[in-house]
């Protein structure tokens, strides 16, 4: 029984040697084929992480340049919203210095208007009252301004002699 387990561990040596022949070849051709395969998606990979990290790059310059423009509209802007609100207040400051010129004006001319009216008024009643002082101090018989002067001038003498 040891000639036939001997023989069947040589046998069986001798299949693994064979086996180990055919098929080191076979693996061989097989892991080389397998590791250039291997090979050949790192290469891609390292590929297409060195075209990610430009496109990173580039993607980063842009939005650089990106933020660099929005700061420029945003400062373009702000002074372009100073100055329309600086100009607004200047022209609503003038606006409302015309108005108080014309409001000044408008009082004024009202006020001399006023004025106006009154002194024809005042002047209306003097010349009333003159003309009713002078009724009463000219006689009814006379009819002239001959006869109105020389009662003018006998009231004033008996005014005197008073």
């Amino acid at each position: 029984m040891d000639l036939i387990f001997e023989s069947n561990l040589i046998n069986l040596i001798i299949l693994l040697v064979g086996l180990f022949k055919l098929l080191s070849e076979a693996l061989s051709k097989s892991l080389l084929i397998r590791q250039k395969k291997v090979l050949e998606a790192i290469q891609e990979s390292e590929e297409k992480l060195q075209e990610a990290t430009t496109r990173l790059t580039e993607s980063e310059i842009k939005l650089a340049q990106a933020k660099f423009k929005v700061k420029e509209i945003y400062d373009v802007a702000r002074r372009v919203a100073d100055y329309i609100r600086s100009s607004t207040l200047k022209k609503g400051a003038e606006e409302q210095q015309r108005l108080i010129t014309t409001f000044d004006v408008q009082i004024a001319t009202l006020e001399s208007k006023i004025r106006q009216s009154l002194l024809e008024y005042f002047v209306c009643l003097v010349l009333r009252e003159a003309s009713a002082r002078l009724e009463r101090l000219i006689p009814t018989n006379t009819g002239s301004w001959a006869g109105v002067e020389k009662a003018i001038i006998d009231r004033n003498i008996s005014l005197l002699a008073d």
